[in-house]
């Protein structure tokens, strides 16, 4: 996924259990990490997207986007199906 600089932006999680969307136990957290050193950006929780089973956001705000850098976003989610 490509993000752009200096701009707030969604990045997104779908969570499919034997190709079908599922609800996680919980909502996700993400962790948002500096690709080239590993250096913790922002974390918090994804909220689920309306009406949309399985379907979660994370907004990345513009000011943890000003410079060009790789970004990693690790989720962690349970699911108890």
């Amino acid at each position: 996924m490509e993000l752009y600089t200096g701009r707030t932006q969604l990045i997104y999680l779908d969570v499919y259990v034997n190709d079908e969307l599922v609800e996680t136990t919980s909502l996700p957290s993400v962790s948002l990490y500096d690709n080239k050193t590993d250096i913790l950006i922002t974390n918090g929780l994804a909220k689920k997207e309306l009406n949309d089973e399985g379907h979660y956001s994370f907004e990345i705000r513009d000011d943890y986007l000003q410079i060009d850098r790789d970004i990693k976003a690790v989720w962690s989610y349970s699911y108890l199906g």
